[in-house]
């Protein structure tokens, strides 16, 4: 794997290595007659790829750091999804390869900044969710098609069956919803998801419904 984000973040993203799986370089995306639309300088460490997305944050402060632009303020990250949502799109296949997330979630995310930079947005455009808890509970209800109260039970009901090994018999209220070949198959999403990050999500959607 190594190997192959060195391959990647050098000769097809043009980045140079800062530091083992950190690179930094200037990112653009050019126009077909070659006109330059937008250029940043991004560090990016690629170490949680493929368990999650790379991390990636702009070096020279040319981005405001707020969560309503989608930088996470004390370390400049971008806020590109929730974790769970990550681990989904990798791991489900939609977001297979660098390159896919390169040009499928980093670019929009920039060329969006960019439009909002230069006037053309009133606001910054969410990729998929808000920020904060609400943009939580919108992706769990994007792989769940639940929301609410509804949601926590099951998710709670899930993670605790899950934890204690008893296979896809979740507790009443995930068998409930399971009943249908529908429901079976949106609560195999959550399958794709490691334990600690749904009992992260689940206790920080607790204090946002409760």
């Amino acid at each position: 794997m190594s190997e192959e984000i060195h391959r990647f973040a050098t000769d097809k993203a043009g980045l140079v290595v800062s530091k083992g799986l950190v690179f930094r370089g200037l990112v653009s995306k050019t126009e077909g007659n070659g006109t330059e639309l937008f250029s940043y300088y991004l560090e990016i460490d690629f170490s949680a790829w493929p368990r999650l997305f790379p991390t990636v944050r702009e070096v020279d402060n040319r981005i405001e750091h707020c969560l309503d632009n989608h930088v996470y303020p004390d370390s400049g990250n971008f806020c590109l999804s929730t974790r769970a949502r990550q681990q989904f799109l990798i791991r489900s296949g939609k977001i297979s390869t660098l390159e896919v997330f390169w040009n499928t979630v980093l670019i929009p995310y920039l060329v969006r900044q960019d439009l909002y930079a230069n006037g053309y947005l009133d606001a910054f455009e969410k990729m998929e969710y808000s920020h904060g808890s609400l943009g939580y509970m919108e992706s769990y209800h994007d792989l769940l098609g639940v929301g609410g109260l509804q949601l926590h039970r099951l998710l709670d009901c899930y993670v605790a069956g899950r934890n204690q090994m008893r296979g896809c018999t979740y507790g009443c209220r995930c068998v409930n919803f399971t009943r249908s070949a529908e429901g079976y198959r949106l609560l195999r999403r959550l399958d794709f998801i490691d334990l600690d990050i749904l009992r992260f999500e689940v206790n920080v959607l607790v204090r946002f419904l409760l």
